[in-house]
């Protein structure tokens, strides 16, 4: 659990390098290999209780990331994703990067496996905060979130609204047709393939 501190038996275990991050496992055949689920009990440790998360790393823009914060809860602060609204986390099939832009127009990438369960989620519109670890990938910094839970963006968007008396066709002005009537109380409008 979030906040578990942990002992890894090293035992014959080695510390690889895949693409600048770190990772320990095992060298087999030339390669480093994991830690196979079914032998997880026999080299990590659970050390007490679950203890509080630990406190992100506060970062407002891209050029603030050091090689320190890799592996490291952040919290990114007003920032927001390219493409929101419009793309989901993953494409089909494939981990995918995406772009998360902060206020002074830097940048850093979210990456996300296509086994998340949110994978297939549109992004979220708005700007806000995004937590998650950040990782490292030759010399392309990665934030993986944990769940969707760790993106808290407000949408500004806002709507124009008219304030109508539906007594004609006020709204013809802004484009919009009166296709039909009940002849009472109700007209309804249409502009492409929107309705009212």
């Amino acid at each position: 659990q979030i906040g578990q501190k942990v002992y890894v038996k090293w035992g014959d275990m080695v510390i690889g390098d895949y693409r600048k991050n770190k990772q320990i496992g095992f060298w087999v055949d030339g390669a480093m290999s994991g830690i196979a689920s079914s032998q997880e009990d026999l080299y990590i440790f659970r050390d007490g209780l679950v203890g509080e998360e630990p406190a992100a790393i506060e970062i407002s823009s891209a050029n603030q990331i050091t090689d320190g914060m890799v592996n490291c809860l952040v919290k990114l602060q007003n920032c927001q994703f390219e493409n929101a609204g419009q793309l989901n986390y993953c494409d089909e099939g494939a981990s995918t990067s995406r772009n998360i832009v902060f206020a002074d127009n830097s940048s850093i990438v979210l990456r996300t496996s296509n086994y998340a369960d949110f994978a297939y989620t549109l992004l979220p519109e708005g700007t806000g905060v995004i937590y998650g670890i950040l990782t490292t990938y030759n010399t392309t910094r990665q934030l993986i979130i944990r769940s969707t839970a760790d993106v808290q963006l407000v949408n500004t968007h806002t709507e124009t609204v008219a304030s109508v008396d539906f007594s004609s066709n006020p709204l013809e002005t802004q484009g919009w047709t009166a296709f039909a009537t009940d002849n009472t109380n109700w007209f309804y409008y249409a502009i492409g393939s929107s309705f009212a």
